[in-house]
């Protein structure tokens, strides 16, 4: 539907003036809310992205966690060597914690960054909506001024035209009344 508007705003290009407010405040809604529309999808996949490293991070610190308990737990038993792998694959596994800790945190603030320009757009957009609404509330209001100045005109018109009347009524009169007598 928008690019049927687009076209027909270009077929009409050449008779309407580019300054109009209103074509200019449509064109900004228009791209505006296509704009809004792409950064909602962005802010959704950021948010979903973000969700998904923290629970992959919470994910490895967990089994990091169990890693330590089987440690604790093999030491316990006296099994040394078996003590001694889990703490290997713990340490192995800290980098890559540390690692998508850091990415979470990344993800986090892109998504909140995005979000917070979606927010910034989406006020713009309600602004210039609501200037539209007051432009054509004031263009409605001067329509109505004029046709009542027209209206007034009409009988000012319409009176004067009576009074044109009653003095040619008048006249004919008196010249009627100077041939009697």
């Amino acid at each position: 539907m928008g690019w049927f508007r687009r076209v027909r705003d270009l077929f009409h290009a050449d008779t309407q003036p580019q300054d109009d407010p209103e074509r200019v405040l449509n064109a900004y809604i228009e791209a505006s809310s296509e704009k809004l529309r792409a950064l909602s999808v962005s802010v959704n996949r950021s948010r979903s992205e973000w969700l998904t490293a923290k629970e992959n991070c919470e994910r490895l610190e967990t089994d990091m966690a169990q890693l330590r308990s089987k440690a604790e737990e093999a030491a316990k038993q006296g099994h040394a060597n078996a003590a001694r792998r889990f703490l290997e694959e713990l340490h192995d596994r800290r980098p890559q914690a540390e690692q998508l800790t850091q990415d979470t945190e990344k993800l986090k603030e892109r998504a909140d960054q995005l979000e917070r320009k979606f927010e910034l757009l989406a006020s713009k957009l309600e602004t210039a909506r609501k200037l539209k609404e007051q432009f054509r509330l004031r263009a409605r209001d001067a329509m109505l001024q004029l046709e009542a100045r027209r209206a007034l005109e009409m009988d000012l018109t319409t009176s004067s035209a009576m009074d044109q009347i009653q003095e040619a009524a008048f006249l004919a009169e008196a010249k009627a009344e100077l041939e009697r007598t």
